[in-house]
């Protein structure tokens, strides 16, 4: 993970596995992991099953799961 801003993480060319209207499902390091699209940067790219881009989301999510 880097740094994008002070609130938000970024990771690249990660794809999307699945998606809900509340969530993405992307898969990083291996493993599997939802992130609610509320935790979302304006800038992701990954929002739909079968995207592979930038994944921006805010630091506190990925402290919750345990990426940073």
């Amino acid at each position: 993970m880097d740094d994008y801003d002070r609130r938000h993480v970024c990771e690249d060319d990660v794809a999307c596995v699945a998606d809900t209207v509340a969530a993405v499902l992307v898969e990083l390091d291996g493993e599997d992991v939802w992130i609610p699209r509320s935790q979302l940067h304006d800038d992701n790219e990954v929002n739909a099953k079968g995207d592979t881009g930038k994944l921006v989301m805010t630091r506190w999510i990925a402290e919750q799961k345990g990426l940073v």
